[in-house]
């Protein structure tokens, strides 16, 4: 009895050193792929899209980058609010539910916190 209840802690042993490797591992890749796309991305010259030496051609497609971040930080800021819109109220009562079942006393806000 003695000698299964070692090979069942060397398995949870293995069993957990896997899940540590996979869980670290992918968080460094993921922060690996983000330094990588940053670098490439960084690179990009956005003066390259006008033509050289052509100032008004640049002031134009400079105008024209600006505007169209323009639209797309308005479009970002209106669906950022609709989203919170609908979640806010979800949250809010799965905090409520989650406090009260998930607790064993009442009074503690761990796990509904950690939501």
């Amino acid at each position: 009895a003695e000698y299964m209840g070692i090979i069942i802690y060397h398995k949870f042993k293995m069993q957990l050193a896997l899940c540590y490797t996979i869980i670290y591992g992918t968080s460094v890749l993921g922060l690996v792929w983000s330094v990588i796309n940053y670098l490439r991305i960084a690179k990009i010259d956005v003066r390259g899209l006008a033509d050289e030496g052509d100032e008004t051609t640049f002031g134009r497609k400079k105008t024209q980058l600006e505007e169209i971040g323009g639209y797309i930080s308005t479009g970002a800021k209106a669906f950022l609010f609709q989203e919170y819109t609908y979640i806010a109220p979800f949250a809010i009562v799965m905090f409520i539910i989650i406090c009260f079942v998930a607790e064993k006393e009442v009074g503690y806000f761990y796990t509904g916190i950690a939501f």
